[in-house]
């Protein structure tokens, strides 16, 4: 992306997301916590700022989707076995496997 819109582009990405965290603030009288999760975030969360972990997020832009079985396909195909899954109800994260490479015969 060229560097002239990088910024308005994270802004505009995060722009509704920070919009309902604003306003959930304003509407439980906790805008000190909204705040809070701008200036304490670095001591909390992956040692950055919250802005740059934004523009870290939105730098994922686009991506490629992989479903579940397109992954699990690949891996078995390899002489893998599925040992862990978390998949679904991640939010904003990603889905976590964790493939073990069976013992050759």
């Amino acid at each position: 992306m060229p560097r002239v819109l990088r910024v308005p582009f994270a802004v505009a990405v995060s722009a509704p997301g920070e919009a309902k965290s604003i306003l959930r603030s304003l509407l439980t009288l906790k805008v000190e916590d909204y705040a809070r999760s701008w200036t304490s975030y670095g001591r909390n969360n992956r040692g950055m700022s919250r802005w740059h972990d934004i523009v870290d997020w939105v730098g994922g832009y686009p991506y490629e989707v992989a479903h579940p079985e397109e992954i699990f396909d690949f891996y078995r195909a390899r002489g893998f076995t599925l040992t862990k899954l978390k998949c679904g109800g991640v939010g904003l994260g990603c889905n976590e496997f964790v493939f073990e490479k069976r013992a050759s015969s």
